[in-house]
């Protein structure tokens, strides 16, 4: 501590005498600018001493007779000195004179290194006219030294070893996250995959059986039943006439199922079918109205005949396979014409 204390004081003690012979520079500088002679520069510490990382006040005064100008200094020397860092330059001040010109210049400078250091020349150019001319400033040395060590019975402990903290939910959010967008990507991929597997695979074709088969097969499976046998009239009727209303509406495109007895029977009546099958038809819609409404019950007879009626009319009305025209092979040497009336012929006859 004594120490520094005394840094401080020889600091002070040397920023006084600086100050001392910097005014007494400006004194001889502007007296030699008086007498007319050239041009002169200088420059100066405060202090000349400091501690790591203070900061230093370079002072530069230039001065130099009526019809010179100065233009510039070199401050480049500064920089490339090693161990010394330019913080700042302040603006150039003018300082009033009687004759000639006498300018000031501040520098902020600074060390983190201690040791002793060799501050160069600072080259200053001037103009007399049109001939330059060069003045250097005076080598500056400046002291940096450290901070003193103080003296105490503190003793260094060991390094102790690194606490491991315990583990949270934090320390694997990043593992959570990026796990989430694996699958998300995963799954996107899989439902973009299977879209177009499905887009690719054709569609199964659905093959729509006949109506007459259906309709022969259902009466076998009522005939098999024995229903009204067995005294279920109502049931029997209900079944016999619904394979009736269905077999109407898919082969003749007609609203059976969904149609009263007297709507089917006018229907009827639009369709190319002979008039006795619309007598007959009309005869079992009409028997089981009245067994499933009236609950009449007709004679035996009557039950059998309805299925075997309903299965000579479905298969008298079975749609008829178109014929096939086979096209007789033409002789090589028949000529063009002959083989277009073959082919006309044979149209005919088709329709025919």
């Amino acid at each position: 501590m004594n120490g520094r204390l005394k840094l401080r004081t020889i600091g002070e003690e040397g920023w006084r005498l600086e100050y001392f012979i910097r005014f007494a520079c400006l004194a001889v500088f502007f007296l030699l600018a008086k007498t007319g002679f050239a041009q002169s520069v200088s420059a100066t510490l405060n202090p000349n001493e400091i501690l790591i990382g203070d900061q230093v006040r370079m002072e530069l005064d230039f001065s130099f007779p009526a019809g010179m100008t100065m233009e510039v200094a070199d401050l480049s020397v500064i920089e490339k000195t090693e161990g010394i860092e330019l913080l700042k330059v302040y603006p150039i001040d003018t300082v009033p004179a009687e004759s000639g010109t006498l300018l000031h210049q501040t520098l902020l400078i600074t060390s983190f290194d201690s040791g002793q250091y060799m501050i160069p020349q600072i080259p200053v150019r001037f103009l007399r006219g049109e001939q330059p001319q060069t003045a250097n400033t005076n080598s500056l040395l400046l002291i940096v030294n450290p901070y003193p060590i103080s003296q105490d019975t503190v003793q260094l402990q060991p390094i102790k070893g690194i606490v491991n903290e315990a583990k949270t939910i934090e320390d694997y959010l990043n593992v959570i996250i990026g796990m989430a967008v694996v699958g998300f990507i995963a799954l996107l991929g899989y439902f973009i995959y299977r879209r177009r597997q499905r887009k690719e695979t054709s569609e199964p074709v659905i093959i729509k059986r006949p109506p007459f088969e259906i309709a022969i097969e259902k009466i076998s499976q009522l005939r098999e039943a024995k229903l009204w046998q067995q005294n279920k009239i109502k049931e029997y009727q209900s079944e016999l006439t619904f394979i009736l209303r269905e077999y109407l509406e898919e082969r003749f495109h007609i609203k059976a199922l969904e149609s009263t007895s007297d709507e089917i029977v006018a229907d009827l009546k639009q369709l190319d079918i002979e008039d006795n099958w619309q007598e007959e038809l009309s005869k079992i819609l009409h028997t089981a109205d009245l067994v499933k409404f009236a609950k009449a019950i007709p004679p035996v007879e009557i039950h059998a005949a309805g299925l075997e009626q309903l299965e000579t009319f479905v298969r008298a009305t079975k749609p008829k396979p178109k014929p096939v025209v086979e096209e007789e092979e033409q002789e090589e040497n028949d000529g063009t014409a002959s083989e277009e009336e073959d082919k006309l012929d044979n149209t005919a006859e088709a329709i025919e």
